[in-house]
């Protein structure tokens, strides 16, 4: 399943750090580690994590992985699953102990207002204002109380990050969910804050791109809490906390990893490369003592026929060298998709473009698999994948 949102926690209680992954269907998968936590050795057949009697998911139709971030969010001993998704909304699950999770709830402030970017729930639920939430657990003021950290995907927010506050005061309830759970997460109403409700970066939005997928930790090991950010080309930004405990401030925007390709040549047996829509998790992966990136990406594959013949090697090198240089004369960066960026328009350069991926396409080989119980054959498929990087 393409799109990929990785997370390492110890579910099983075996003391091995197992890993989670969120995908584009919404649900989450659960690969056990039988091997060690400086070399982990994941098994290949993953389990889905389950809320009651079906698979823990939540609204994903397009463009982003559900983000899984595993805490102990009531002090019960056993670790919650929390994530956004594509309709703006974030959402919790109370663990249950292993892969089983209780049934999904919207997490609400006070007001019962559900948490979702800038504006007020009633004016920009599913609207594209907020589309594709991304969220990432942190204590932000140093009182001992979860708080949330909500990046915006796409539309009028995109590229923004925004602070919701934890409170030990419970909920009036859902106005989505009904009642809430007297042990589901509370937060307080963005009004009691708004000087600290958007975290920005110098003054300014947190990236200048969409698809802000955070995640918190202390990269560089001076005690604070620092942001990190996937992006919709594939970089991953380090938003460094220059403020102190309890009082956050990020002045810096560096970039950890560059744009992907999201549209790879990948002949037989090739690996792939960095892709676009980065989601990323830090851990100490290989139990040295510094922060590591694990980022789960997406990308389009081509794979070329193995039976050309030399002549039909020649044409398809000569094609791919006509689209690249279509793609630099628009200033088409490497972790855009060709098809739905909108770059290339309804004119000459789009129709150009479409001609040489028609002629291309006799060339590749192509494959047929099922989306939402639907076959579909292209040549060119949606693939995922979880790289690690290793600090030095």
């Amino acid at each position: 399943m393409a799109h990929a949102a990785p997370f390492l926690a110890d579910l099983n209680g075996d003391g091995k750090r197992d890993l989670i992954v969120g995908s584009y269907d919404g649900k989450f998968r659960f690969y056990q580690n039988h091997g060690t936590n400086s070399d982990p050795k994941y098994d290949g057949n993953a389990v889905l994590l389950s809320a009651g009697d079906k698979d823990a998911m939540v609204p994903n139709w397009c463009c982003v992985a559900a983000g899984p971030q595993l805490l102990d969010v009531d002090d019960d001993g056993i670790l919650d699953l929390a994530s956004g998704s594509y309709g703006g909304l974030a959402y919790w699950f109370k663990g249950l102990g292993g892969t089983r999770f209780s049934d999904r709830q919207t997490l609400v402030d006070q007001a019962g207002i559900p948490l979702i970017g800038r504006s007020e729930f009633i004016d920009t639920l599913y609207s594209s204002n907020n589309l594709g939430s991304n969220v990432a657990w942190t204590d932000w003021n140093d009182d001992d109380v979860p708080d949330l950290i909500i990046g915006s995907g796409i539309g009028k927010n995109s590229g923004e990050l925004f602070l919701r506050l934890g409170t030990n005061m419970p909920s009036i309830g859902s106005v989505t969910a009904g009642s809430a759970i007297p042990s589901q997460p509370s937060f307080l109403t963005k009004n009691y804050y708004p000087d600290t409700y958007e975290i920005k970066v110098a003054g300014e939005r947190a990236i200048q791109e969409s698809h802000a997928a955070p995640a918190v930790a202390d990269w560089d090991g001076d005690g604070l809490q620092d942001i990190l950010l996937g992006t919709i080309t594939g970089r991953v930004y380090l938003l460094r906390n220059s403020g102190e405990e309890g009082a956050p401030v990020f002045n810096s925007r560096e970039v950890l990893l560059e744009a992907g390709a999201v549209e790879q040549w990948m002949p037989e047996d090739s690996s792939p490369q960095h892709g676009a829509r980065s989601q990323v998790h830090v851990a100490d992966y290989n139990m040295d003592g510094k922060m590591d990136l694990l980022v789960g990406t997406w990308f389009n594959r081509s794979t070329p026929r193995k039976d050309l013949s030399k002549k039909e090697q020649k044409r398809v090198t000569a094609l791919r060298q006509q689209m690249a240089d279509l793609d630099k004369e628009i200033g088409l960066e490497p972790g855009i998709y060709r098809y739905k960026s909108g770059v290339f328009g309804r004119g000459d350069k789009s129709k150009q473009y479409n001609e040489l991926r028609k002629e291309l396409e006799p060339f590749l080989e192509t494959v047929t698999e099922t989306y939402y119980g639907r076959e579909q054959t292209s040549s060119s498929f949606m693939h995922s994948h979880i790289m690690v990087y290793i600090q030095k």
